[in-house]
């Protein structure tokens, strides 16, 4: 049962902007307890494995930030090197902070990702009017400095177990409604709320036997959160992209394009609702 619950657990220590893995499974007191010391190695490991995917978007993005240092006159070799490695050191430190989140670490008020935001963009900014290499230089101070003032304290056996659970239920929460957005997941409990300012539509249809699942329909739709959501949301964006084209042919397969994937977004809809 620990190898099973501790192969889950792992990805989410680095928590992430970027997350990948198994959901970590619910900590059980008898057989997982005594493993806390044993499982901050193995939560290592999984930061260093959840450093992989962003690191590599951060890279392309300091290569995509090339054209723009050049016009800036900086050495685009140098400057798309240092401005890569501020990223990863920035990153490297987010996901430490994520990691002792559960660990009851004691520091610093100013060791928080909020400030560590703010100094991030203080240092890209800096790194831009002068050279990244000084953004490389304060990112890397700050990496060290917590490392020096933070990990020294850190105990492997104060892992708070339940705020680590916690803290990973609400981030697969978060991708399953992420995932909800594009198709239909099992399970995710989603809100039925009366918008009253709705209710204009649903004299569109007659409410008589004969349109008894055509009303359900149009009411359920307008009330469910998921589904009603996810509609406004690609209309939206569709017409953004229709209202950015200029060619004529581009825009009416643009349009097909955005109804196809609005009615079979829409499809589990009537499906449940026929079920009921």
């Amino acid at each position: 049962m620990v190898a099973a619950a501790g192969a889950g657990a792992g990805p989410h220590a680095a928590a992430q902007f970027w997350s990948t893995g198994e959901p970590e499974r619910a900590a059980d007191a008898t057989f997982l307890l005594p493993q806390t010391s044993a499982f901050a190695q193995y939560l290592f490991k999984a930061r260093r494995y959840s450093l992989l995917l962003p690191g590599a978007v951060l890279v392309l993005s300091a290569l995509a930030s090339v054209p723009l240092l050049m016009v800036l006159h900086f050495d685009p070799l140098s400057s798309g090197v240092t401005l890569g490695l501020t990223l990863l050191i920035f990153k490297d430190l987010d996901l430490w902070l994520q990691l002792i989140d559960h660990y009851g670490v004691s520091r610093p008020a100013w060791v928080a990702r909020l400030p560590l935001f703010g100094a991030g963009f203080a240092a890209l900014t800096l790194g831009l009017f002068l050279h990244p290499a000084y953004a490389m230089v304060i990112a890397l101070a700050l990496n060290l400095g917590f490392r020096w003032v933070v990990l020294a304290r850190f105990q492997p056996a104060a892992l708070d177990w339940l705020s680590l659970n916690a803290s990973e239920t609400k981030r697969m929460d978060r991708l399953y409604r992420f995932y909800n957005l594009f198709t239909d997941v099992p399970g995710l409990n989603s809100g039925v709320h009366r918008r009253k300012w709705l209710d204009i539509f649903l004299p569109l249809v007659r409410k008589t036997p004969a349109h008894t699942w055509s009303y359900l329909y149009l009411r359920g739709f307008l009330r469910q959160t998921t589904y009603l959501g996810l509609w406004v949301r690609l209309v939206v964006v569709g017409a953004v992209v229709l209202a950015l084209i200029q060619v004529w042919w581009l825009a009416a397969w643009s349009q097909r394009c955005w109804c196809t994937l609005s009615a079979f977004s829409c499809c589990p809809w009537p499906l449940l609702t026929r079920r009921w």
